[in-house]
Formats: structure tokens, sequence, C-alpha cells
């Protein structure tokens, strides 16, 4: 029994080891391929524009695949480019 516990506490914390692994790998990767992807999800407006996209654009918020994220990030970035260039 003791065996079992030390067992399962060791491959419980393994698990935990991987995933904080490969959340901080597509953290960095998130944020080799768009650079400013921190400033952009702390901005007020990039939410809000979140929350006016269809369901599909909606769900890539809440995915947990770094291509999503880099996906949302781009399609955000462009659509505040056009934005921009239509109010000028």
């Amino acid at each position: 029994m003791i065996f079992q516990c030390r067992l399962l506490k060791w491959l419980m914390q393994t698990c935990k080891t991987l995933r904080e692994q490969q959340l901080d790998n597509s953290i960095s990767l998130v944020t080799q391929v768009v650079p400013d992807a921190n400033s952009i999800l702390s901005d007020p407006m990039f939410h809000r524009w979140v929350g006016n996209q269809p369901s599909g654009i909606k769900a890539l918020f809440s995915s947990d695949d770094p291509q999503d994220a880099i996906y949302l990030l781009n399609e955000y970035k462009a659509n505040n480019k056009r934005n921009f260039r239509a109010t000028k």
C-alpha cells in the first residue's frame, strides 16, 4: 500500500512537471512567432474583439494548441491594421 501511494505521488508529480514544460514550450513558441503577444493579451480591445467574433474564432481563445493562439493573435493584428487604415 505504501509503495502504491509513493508511486501514485511520483506519477502525479511527473505529469504535473510534463504539463508545466508543455505550457512553457507553448508560451515560448507563441511569443517567438508573435513577439507582441503579451501586450496584445493584456489589451482590453483584444478581449472585446474576441467577444465579437463568431463562435469558431472564440473557441480558439480557449484552445490549448499554440497554433490556435498564433492564428488568433495574427487575425487580430490583421483586423486591427485593416480597421486602422479604414479610419484614416
